[in-house]
């Protein structure tokens, strides 16, 4: 086994495809197999991600929706180009969280937030 998959919860799925498909993300498993998506996994690289609606799952809690009191869980997407890609995002109306900012540790980072307000870090 050893694979691990977080799953961001979305408001609109198929947003959130169109969303995660411009960091690069592919949609490599869907459900169901035709009509809007209700729950999918994406590939970027060698990391995978579910995205899913607010419905709750038979037998486990109900998700959270993200709040301003606490960001539990931060996404970090790896980009080619951090600065293109913010303003990539800008220009389809994404709200950008934080502007692209070198880090002591080598890294340049941005953060937006996905169609349903789960923040994104871009890195490079």
């Amino acid at each position: 086994m050893g694979r691990v998959l977080p799953i961001v919860h979305l408001d609109d799925v198929m947003a959130g495809v169109a969303f995660y498909g411009r960091l690069g993300f592919e949609v490599v498993y869907r459900f169901p197999d035709e009509g809007p998506i209700a729950f999918c996994t994406v590939r970027h690289g060698d990391g995978e991600i579910g995205l899913g609606g607010w419905g709750e799952t038979p037998g486990l809690p109900a998700p959270v929706r993200p709040g301003d009191d606490g960001r539990a869980v931060q996404l970090f997407v790896y980009v080619d180009d951090v600065d293109a890609t913010v303003e990539a995002l800008r220009a389809d109306g994404v709200a950008i969280e934080a502007e692209p900012v070198d880090q002591p540790w080598g890294e340049r980072v941005a953060a937006v937030r996905d169609p349903s307000g789960n923040v994104v870090v871009l890195a490079r």
